[in-house]
């Protein structure tokens, strides 16, 4: 997430060391070119717009946001019925929860497209370094193990002294906040930008911490904060940092198991490109890490499943011989045995009528589940016995065991999918980040506009 830095303006005068399969990879980003580059980690910064209102431009705080109605337990609960309502942040207005059926498709969408599975490698011969761009073909991945954030709330929280390692202007929302109800066995993975999000849903607010770890007598550190209301817009005035390269919150978007469990997604999902825009941004998000073309897929776009794929999709078979074809590629005409097939079902009808926002780049395209969940847990009927892919056919005795069974979640629910397979829905005003001449925000109130 080298940009992730970049876009936060400006963190000390500390030197790192960071790999471009960073922030949003796959779990194939060993195999990328390994590469690094040493440059100035940046700041994040508050524009004078934040200054003015408590919540960083993040929505006025209110109660917790609303709850999708109507979802219903499918056969492959762990023994039990998914409750009637569904947990879902930020207002009913926001572009995080209202649908794109009917919006136009931007007249660049081909290309947008074509640029954003661009990705540019960074190659070192001696002192010498040089980019180059290659196009990146692969299939869709979700990370349930890394490079995604775990989420807690205030359920079953302590009292966990919060300290920031900077100095309070560069703190963020962190400079107010001296503790926060977390979990005594949760805990933030620096190894993975030490993302870590904090939610208390009685008090209708969350906390997004960069770099963060937790140290000895409860006590978590970390080096930035961004504090959201849950029934705000789920974005920020332009311009405005975050703990995501995109301004964007990290909690927004991500897959969670109770949904997926019910099969009823009923939100835009998060997803990273190889190649978004540099400098260009659009609402929602706020800025960006792009290091793409400038005529690339910005962040915060929102895109969509082609309509004329949806039904196709619905229908692939079970690949019951080989997972990739001839040139080693994962086959976009099968689906994986032992893979969820009510949750592929959701996370399509999802990508349809809600579609994903470009929150971040990564080596491949990529949407985010719930890191601190048990995914690996097997699809079960009510009496306990293990299901097949499709969560309702008990399978055979010979084959009641967890090695048998079929995860909740395994992150190839859409691998047959390739950004290709996706249009973009018209951009509203393009922003730049950091602004011409790095001129600060001008104060003023700003009104989200959702389609």
């Amino acid at each position: 997430m080298i940009a992730a830095r970049a876009a936060l303006a400006a963190l000390t005068g500390l030197t790192v060391t960071v790999a471009l399969a960073a922030c949003g990879s796959s779990k194939n980003d060993q195999q990328t070119v390994t590469q690094t580059v040493t440059q100035k980690a940046p700041r994040p910064t508050t524009t004078p717009a934040q200054a003015n209102d408590p919540t960083g431009g993040a929505g006025t705080e209110g109660t917790p946001g609303s709850a999708s109605t109507g979802a219903t337990g499918i056969a492959g609960d762990t023994g039990t019925t998914a409750s009637a309502a569904i947990y879902r942040p930020f207002a009913a207005t926001s572009p995080w929860n209202t649908t794109i059926q009917g919006l136009p498709v931007d007249a660049d969408s081909d290309r947008y497209i074509t640029q954003a599975q661009e990705r540019i490698g960074v190659i070192e011969r001696g002192n010498t370094v040089t980019t180059q761009r290659g196009r990146i073909d692969d299939p869709l991945f979700i990370n349930t193990a890394r490079w995604t954030v775990p989420i807690v709330d205030e359920e079953n929280g302590v009292q966990t002294r919060m300290v920031c390692r900077q100095i309070p202007p560069d703190c963020g929302d962190g400079k107010t906040v001296d503790a926060l109800l977390v979990p005594p066995n949760a805990s933030p993975l620096p190894q993975y930008d030490g993302w870590f999000t904090i939610l208390n849903r009685r008090e209708g607010v969350g906390y997004d911490l960069w770099r963060a770890r937790r140290g000895a007598g409860n006590v978590i550190s970390y080096q930035f904060m961004r504090k959201w209301s849950l029934s705000g817009p789920g974005f920020q005035t332009p311009n405005s940092v975050s703990a995501r390269g995109s301004g964007l919150p990290l909690f927004a978007g991500i897959l969670l198991p109770e949904e997926v469990r019910a099969a009823r997604i009923e939100h835009a999902l998060a997803i990273s490109v190889p190649g978004p825009a540099q400098t260009n941004y659009v609402q929602p998000a706020s800025a960006t890490d792009g290091n793409g073309r400038l005529t690339s897929l910005p962040e915060g776009a929102r895109i969509r499943l082609r309509a004329d794929r949806y039904d196709e999709l619905l229908s692939l078979p079970t690949c019951h011989n080989r997972l990739r074809d001839a040139e080693g590629n994962f086959r976009s005409d099968c689906i994986a045995p032992r893979t969820n097939r009510a949750a592929s079902r959701a996370i399509l009808t999802a990508l349809g009528k809600y579609g994903a926002v470009v929150v971040d780049r990564s080596r491949t395209p990529t949407l985010y589940a719930k890191l601190n969940a048990d995914w690996t847990s097997p699809l079960r009927s009510t009496d306990g016995r293990y299901l097949a892919a499709d969560g309702r056919t008990p399978l055979p005795r010979t084959q009641q065991d967890s090695s048998q069974g079929t995860p909740l979640l395994r992150g190839n629910e859409v691998q047959f999918l390739r950004l290709s397979d996706f249009e973009v829905m018209a951009l509203g005003s393009v922003h730049k980040f950091p602004p011409p001449g790095n001129t600060p925000v001008s104060s003023q109130t700003f009104t989200a506009v959702v389609p």
